[in-house]
């Protein structure tokens, strides 16, 4: 047989993907809420834009007040829209990097805390202060 030029564990131009399982596997709330705050906070603030541009491009002044009513109002539904997106992100975020802790065994040991005269004595070369 061959030996793989690539090295040891290479497919040889093959790729091949793992899926991702785990605590965090799947679509959970946090990512679904901010995926649709984003995108919905994006796709708002688009045709926010085209209907506002559409306003000032429309002769007739019964579609003009519709259309800035219309722009004016997704603009606003925007701002939440984002903001709400970006905290389910972050809060997804953040249980993605606690479960990864918790899976990590010893990774949140924190070192003994030490007193002054421990540290003092620990780090003077014997010659300094007493």
């Amino acid at each position: 047989m061959q030996e793989n030029p690539f090295g040891k564990g290479h497919a040889g131009g093959r790729v091949h993907f793992k899926p991702y399982g785990g605590a965090n596997a799947g679509c959970t709330w946090q990512t679904a809420g901010g995926i649709i705050g984003l995108g919905g906070g994006l796709v708002a603030i688009l045709f926010g834009t085209v209907s506002t541009a559409l306003s000032w491009l429309t002769a007739s002044p019964a579609y003009v007040s519709h259309l800035r009513a219309f722009g004016t109002a997704l603009f606003f539904f925007s701002i939440p829209l984002l903001i709400v997106g970006a905290h389910c992100l972050d809060l997804s975020d953040r249980r993605r990097a606690l479960s990864s802790r918790a899976a990590t065994p010893g990774r949140d040991s924190k070192p003994e805390k030490k007193t002054a005269d421990e540290w003092h004595a620990e780090t003077s070369t014997g010659g300094g202060r007493s």
